[in-house]
């Protein structure tokens, strides 16, 4: 099979060295035969990665290994459907894209969950 990462990088809130990581994170994975993919700026907004991820699901059969790494900031929200759905998981968690700030009040505050999560 073959080993595929996505290595996203968000360096967003006063962060620094996010992008050394995605280097240093890749550089370590591709030398251990990994197919990289490298997220950071604009290809580490929302769209983007969804689109990295969901192309990495794509991309990806029974016999191959899958890796996402993330470095930046994140979160987690309680899940308020846990309460009536307990197969459901009590928290949220989610990362913050680079087009955070850029984005509106409602798709802040509405993340959708990454497929197969």
């Amino acid at each position: 099979g073959i080993r595929r990462a996505l290595v996203i990088g968000s360096q967003t809130g006063g962060l620094s060295g996010v992008h050394g990581d995605v280097e240093a994170v890749a550089d370590a994975l591709t030398s251990l035969g990994f197919a990289t993919t490298r997220c950071i700026e604009r290809d580490a907004a929302y769209d983007s990665v969804i689109a990295h991820y969901n192309g990495l699901i794509e991309d990806t059969t029974a016999e191959d290994a899958a890796l996402v790494y993330y470095s930046g900031h994140g979160a987690r929200q309680p899940n308020a459907l846990a309460k009536s759905h307990p197969e459901l998981p009590a928290w949220l968690q989610y990362i913050v894209p680079t087009d955070y700030d850029d984005r509106s009040d409602q798709h802040r505050t509405h993340w959708e969950p990454l497929p197969g999560s």
